[in-house]
């Protein structure tokens, strides 16, 4: 008696669980689910364009120091062409 009752249970249980689902939550769960995969195309291309920024700024900062250096030995080339000409 109590095997054909639970066999019977475990038969019934999906068929009653099934009638609790909700149209309006699964389609929030879809809804939900597309705008989580925007958001995450978002910041990939996001993480993307930092990258390629870093890189630049990177670049722009070798240049900047490059040219300092440049400006550092011309003005040394400078001050030493004046004073041979006070000497």
């Amino acid at each position: 008696m109590k095997k054909t009752l639970l066999i019977a249970s475990a038969l019934a249980a999906p068929l009653l669980l099934a009638g609790c689902a909700n149209p309006q939550l699964s389609q929030n769960v879809k809804t939900l689910t597309k705008k989580v995969d925007t958001l995450s195309d978002q910041v990939s291309a996001l993480q993307a364009e930092q990258s390629t920024l870093s890189s630049d700024v990177n670049a722009a900062k070798v240049s900047a120091q490059k040219a300092s250096a440049e400006a550092t030995r011309a003005n040394r080339r400078i001050d030493h062409i004046a004073k041979s000409y006070t000497k």
